[in-house]
């Protein structure tokens, strides 16, 4: 065999091994999760399939993170870092209060029918300066101060403040007329959070053809 081909061949051999290791590491850190529920909606819709990180690391206010439901750990949920651990938080209708101070959120209201495929919002409300990320509310229940109906039904951190307790984080959906989250069951401790999500890697959604590879917010 002639020096070219044992190159050629060292070579094929080092490409394919590094291309393994790329591999495995990805089927290690990372899974693409296809998303099932309307709770994040417009943000994450039925049909999105999410680039997840498994190595999470630190858990901030903001991310978008799938766990393990506290009251079923067989059911998986992916939705927003609301509340950190210590803090003490109250939502007062389409508000959020953390340690006494509104959290700033950009809301948009939308209409809850036809939440799978992407919703044009009827109306976007000014960004709030030290926003970054949007939710959605139902226009037609949407109503301006503290005049709103507390469900009966959520037991954490609306009709008082809740402080959350050591270790554990409060989640919300981004579609916060239609979901249950931490308001219905309570706070997430750190070792039921799974993954993180990074980007709207595709989606089958109808209408959704402009969500390929779109960053998570």
């Amino acid at each position: 065999m002639s020096k070219k081909a044992k190159a050629l061949i060292i070579v094929a051999a080092a490409v394919f091994l590094a291309m393994a290791g790329v591999g495995i590491y990805c089927r290690i850190y990372y899974r693409l999760v296809r998303v099932t529920s309307v709770s994040m909606a417009n943000t994450l819709i039925p049909g999105d399939r999410a680039l997840c990180g498994w190595n999470v690391g630190e858990v901030k206010r903001g991310d978008i993170v799938m766990f393990k439901l506290p009251t079923d750990p067989k059911v998986m949920y992916m939705h927003r870092v609301i509340g950190l651990p210590g803090e003490t938080i109250q939502v007062k209708g389409h508000r959020v209060f953390v340690n006494g101070g509104e959290l700033p959120e950009e809301r948009a209201l939308v209409r809850l029918t036809g939440l799978e495929e992407p919703q044009s919002p009827v109306k976007i409300e000014p960004k709030p300066q030290g926003a970054w990320y949007r939710v959605f509310y139902d226009v037609d229940r949407y109503s301006d101060g503290d005049d709103f109906e507390i469900n009966p039904a959520v037991k954490y951190g609306v009709a008082a403040s809740y402080k959350i307790p050591p270790d554990n984080y409060f989640m919300l959906g981004d579609s916060r007329d239609n979901c249950m989250d931490s308001r219905y069951w309570g706070t997430v401790p750190r070792d039921l959070i799974v993954g993180k999500a990074i980007m709207i890697f595709d989606s089958s959604a109808k209408g959704a053809e402009g969500r390929l590879f779109k960053p998570l917010e």
